[in-house]
């Protein structure tokens, strides 16, 4: 079990068996990345919003040599107001 699920599990006096605790957190965990690779941004209200970017081409130097990156995807999370705030009064 990965630690989310040890928690769920455990925080629920285990009323829900650990073999449903993992299912749903994969199930969860599956629907984020499909929806990512879709390129749909994914929010979880309260907590943060993932977005699929796109990475324009860029030269660089390295040891005094030009390298160019290729363009590509990445994903961006910005993290919601209400979670900043409450780890910022930690």
């Amino acid at each position: 079990m990965t630690e989310i699920e040890d928690r769920i599990y455990k925080e629920n006096n285990g009323k829900i068996p650990k073999q449903t605790v993992q299912i749903i957190v994969s199930a969860f965990q599956d629907a984020i990345k499909s929806d990512l690779m879709a390129g749909k941004s994914v929010q979880l209200r309260g907590l943060c919003v993932f977005e699929v970017m796109d990475v324009p081409e860029r030269t660089r130097r390295s040891f005094g040599k030009d390298i160019t990156t290729s363009a590509r995807k990445d994903i961006k999370a910005r993290v919601s107001t209400k979670l900043r705030e409450a780890i910022k009064n930690l």
